[in-house]
C-alpha cells in the first residue's frame, strides 16, 4: 500500500462506492438488462432494447434533462416511457431490470469483510452514483449505518454535497471517514477533497466505466490523482485502518 497519512482523529466510518468495489458491475447489469429484454421482446417487439442503443437513448435523455442527469432511475424511466409509449409496460418493465439490478454478483469475500469491519466497531456506509438499494440486499443491509446516492443528495461525486451527506448520517466529521471505491476521480478526488482519507479498489479488468453500458463520459484524467493507499479488494480494508488508527 501506499499512503500519505492525514494527521487526523482516528478512522470511525467507512463509506463503500457499491458498483465495480463490492460487485461486478457488467455482470450484474448484463443480467438485469437480459431480463428487460426478455420482456420488451415479448410485449413490444418493435422496440429496440439492444446494449447500444440503450445506451445512447439514456444519454441523449441525459442531454435532455441536464437537472436529472445523476438520477439513472429517472433517465430509464424516460427512456421506456418513450419507447414503449406506454407508461403501465414501461413500469413493469423498469420494475423487472430493478429487482435485478438489486441482485448483485457480489465479489468473492465482499460480505464477510464488511462483517469483520462492523465487528470491529466501525460504522459502514454506501455513496453511490448508481440507484441500486444496498440497504434492502440481503447479506448487505443488515451491516449498513446508512446509505447516500446521487438520486438523493441532487449531485453526482466527487461532489462536496454527497460527502457532507454521508457525515451528517454517520454524525461524524470529515476527519473520522474514508471512502473505498474503484474510481479515481469521484470517489479518491472526492472524498480528499472533502477532507476524508481515501483507498482506492482497483476495479476488475472487465469494469463498467468506458464500458458499452456506461452513459457517462468522464471529463477529465485521473493520472495525477493520489489516494492514500490502494487495494485490490475491500478485505485488506480493515487491516489498513487499523494499522493507520494504531499509528496515530
Amino acid at each position: 500500500f501506499g499512503s500519505s497519512i492525514l494527521a487526523a482523529m482516528p478512522l470511525r466510518c467507512v463509506v463503500f462506492d457499491l458498483d465495480d468495489t463490492l460487485w461486478h458491475t457488467i455482470d450484474t447489469l448484463t443480467i438485469a438488462h437480459d431480463k428487460m429484454q426478455q420482456v420488451l421482446s415479448e410485449r413490444a417487439p418493435t422496440v429496440d432494447a439492444s446494449t447500444e442503443s440503450f445506451r445512447n437513448a439514456m444519454r441523449e435523455s441525459a442531454a435532455s434533462n441536464p437537472t436529472k442527469a445523476h438520477d439513472f432511475t429517472f433517465l430509464r424511466q424516460d427512456v421506456l416511457n418513450t419507447l414503449t409509449k406506454d407508461p403501465v409496460l414501461a413500469k413493469e418493465v423498469f420494475d423487472i431490470w430493478f429487482a435485478w439490478r438489486n441482485k448483485p454478483s457480489f465479489f468473492p469475500g465482499v460480505l464477510e469483510a464488511l462483517s469483520a469491519l462492523k465487528a470491529a466497531g466501525y460504522k459502514i456506509g454506501t455513496l453511490t452514483d448508481g440507484n441500486a438499494e444496498p440497504c434492502k440486499m440481503p447479506g448487505l443491509g443488515e451491516l449498513l449505518d446508512f446509505t447516500v446516492s446521487a438520486t438523493e443528495v441532487g449531485a453526482s461525486k466527487p461532489d462536496a454535497r454527497c460527502f457532507r451527506a454521508c457525515e451528517q448520517k454517520a454524525d461524524m466529521k470529515s476527519e473520522e471517514m474514508v471512502m473505498v471505491g474503484d474510481n479515481l476521480i469521484k470517489d479518491v478526488q472526492g472524498a480528499k477533497d472533502a477532507g476524508w482519507r481515501s483507498i482506492f479498489c482497483r476495479p476488475p479488468p472487465n469494469g463498467f466505466v468506458g464500458s458499452d453500458r456506461d452513459i457517462v463520459v468522464e471529463a477529465s484524467s485521473p493520472d495525477a490523482v493520489e489516494p492514500h493507499a490502494t487495494v485490490d479488494h475491500v478485505g485488506a480494508v480493515l487491516g489498513l485502518v487499523q494499522g493507520w488508527n494504531t499509528a496515530m
